[in-house]
């Protein structure tokens, strides 16, 4: 795993970053350098759907120095067609040259005023069946129940937590949802311990993940488990 803080790369099979690390502007100019490989994976591509981002300009850097590209996303096309025109760029840079012929041939378009004057607005699809065609050579499209029998069995436990909040009126209600979210969450964190705990106990070599959009509940957890845990915080590019 790879962050800002890191002082020297290692040598390994594979590196893993994420997208705040590679965008960083002291991370992306050392990777491009220091970095080698042969193959780029990009999980959740549809991140890097708007080129003019510097998400996806830091990705499109690092495919340069790859000979393969792998794109992963459950969501090719979040909004309309040209949502995908970047990632199809990634992987098969000269499928579709040109940004504005794919968007013309395959969007509606709409001209929509902005202060700088009216621009081109792309939305929808259109000549779907041939788009299809076109990037049948370097799209698969597997759906949840092609791959239902190869994933485990999803296991759903419900803890109820007693709730404390008398909302007042929506402008209220809205700031306490925010201020309840964080403090269910570190409510949380010691029922999340046990059940850590639990599974450890049968299987201590097994391997856990869990996220968190809250720090604190993290911090809480990682000091219950000690060394047995690691704490990572990728908004940060780095440990917290």
């Amino acid at each position: 795993m790879l962050d800002s803080k890191t002082s020297r790369f290692e040598d390994a099979d594979f590196h893993i970053i994420n997208y705040e690390a590679a965008r960083n502007k002291t991370m992306l100019p050392r990777l491009m350098k220091e970095l080698d490989f042969d193959t780029l994976i990009v999980d959740e591509a549809h991140k890097i759907k708007d080129g003019s981002t510097q998400q996806a300009k830091a990705v499109m850097l690092l495919s340069s120095k790859a000979k393969s590209k792998l794109c992963l996303t459950g969501t090719p096309i979040v909004n309309a067609v040209v949502d995908s025109f970047n990632v199809l760029n990634l992987v098969a840079p000269n499928l579709f040259p040109s940004f504005r012929r794919y968007a013309l041939k395959y969007s509606e378009i709409e001209k929509v005023w902005t202060p700088r004057g009216y621009v081109d607005h792309f939305f929808g699809g259109k000549n779907l069946d041939e788009l299809a065609r076109e990037i049948a050579p370097v799209y698969l499209r597997r759906t949840k129940e092609e791959v239902l029998t190869e994933l485990p069995e999803k296991i759903i436990s419900n803890i109820y937590l007693q709730g404390h909040v008398e909302w007042k009126n929506q402008k209220t209600e809205l700031a306490q949802i925010v201020v309840d979210k964080a403090t269910i969450a570190e409510k949380k964190a010691p029922h999340t311990v046990e059940f850590i705990q639990d599974i450890l106990e049968q299987d201590p070599k097994r391997k856990i993940v869990v996220f968190s959009d809250y720090k604190l509940p993290l911090r809480m957890m990682k000091e219950a488990l000690g060394d047995r845990a690691v704490l990572y915080n990728g908004w940060d590019w780095g440990p917290c």
